[in-house]
């Protein structure tokens, strides 16, 4: 399973396409954002990135895993922002 903030870095990924660009981001270190890279494709077993010599892109299977990620994002953050607004108004 991805951690949200590896389905975060992907989905990152997807929008800004270099490994440093995330890590920067982030204020994380670029192996850092490799190694969620790599993990990202053994959770869902199969090749999400087309490698080059010192340049990645998504695939058309990382394409659509960033897509679904990105809604599953958007998800979470509602349901917590949905929790927090219900405990405040229950108090």
């Amino acid at each position: 399973m991805l951690t949200y903030e590896e389905m975060q870095y992907l989905v990152a990924f997807s929008r800004i396409g270099t490994l440093s660009g995330v890590a920067r981001g982030f204020h994380i270190s670029q192996p850092s954002v490799s190694r969620a890279m790599q993990k990202a494709e053994e959770v869902f077993g199969v090749p999400l990135f087309d490698r080059k010599r010192n340049h990645i892109q998504l695939n058309g299977s990382g394409e659509l895993a960033a897509k679904r990620i990105e809604k599953i994002l958007a998800e979470i953050d509602d349901l917590i922002r949905t929790i927090k607004a219900f405990s405040k108004s229950a108090s």
